[in-house]
């Protein structure tokens, strides 16, 4: 995305401001009230029951992020939502003939691509990618990999440990979202009570055992 500009741009949050925007206290207070109601749904039993140790892993994951990310590399013009549905590729060829959609473009850092591309290799979103934080590592790993052999330039140390916080960026923003504000998270909606109980297990899961680094 080396000169890409789009002729115009959304304001859209970049990492940073992402993550400045968790609140911590909304997911106390949700605890507070889910704790002191007498009758609750299985979703509700299952905050009461797990939030407490999700908060402080949470915390952990932020503050991970902050002391890893490193805010001064690569702010360009970036495409933000690639997948395979706006990649057009030469007939019978892995040829890449254009990019389309760009009504998610903004100025990022170049980094985050790898965000978008790693997610992509999954069903479509975060929830239905994969809990499985060992693949995650084998797709993130698989595609930096194909990059590096695709560039002269190799990415640095700092750039590969942004491109491993992005992911965490990623799965702490699902995860803060779809707590906070469920009926706005991407999705939501298609789950009943039990499929929301068993995202929050899994996701509870993820964010406790996603790694600091990774060796590459």
């Amino acid at each position: 995305m080396v000169d890409f500009n789009p002729g115009y741009i959304h304001s859209w949050k970049t990492r940073l401001q992402i993550v400045d925007g968790f609140k911590v206290k909304n997911l106390s207070d949700i605890l507070e009230r889910v704790s002191n109601k007498q009758s609750r749904n299985p979703l509700e039993d299952a905050y009461a029951l797990h939030l407490p140790q999700f908060i402080p892993m949470f915390i952990n994951q932020v503050n991970t992020f902050r002391n890893n990310f490193d805010v001064s590399i690569g702010f360009t013009h970036i495409h933000n939502d690639i997948h395979f549905g706006n990649v057009i590729f030469q007939q019978g060829s892995p040829e890449i003939l254009a990019l389309i959609d760009f009504d998610m473009a903004q100025y990022d850092h170049s980094i985050v691509e790898f965000n978008n591309i790693i997610f992509a290799t999954g069903e479509g979103t975060v929830d239905s990618i994969t809990y499985d934080i060992t693949r995650i590592i084998h797709i993130f790993k698989i595609v930096i990999e194909a990059y590096q052999n695709c560039i002269e330039n190799q990415l640095s140390p700092q750039e590969l440990s942004n491109a491993w916080e992005t992911l965490r960026c990623r799965i702490l923003e699902n995860a803060y979202k779809s707590i906070v504000h469920p009926h706005s998270a991407r999705d939501s909606l298609q789950f009943n009570i039990e499929d929301r109980v068993l995202w929050f297990n899994n996701i509870l899961y993820l964010v406790g055992s996603f790694p600091e680094s990774i060796d590459m």
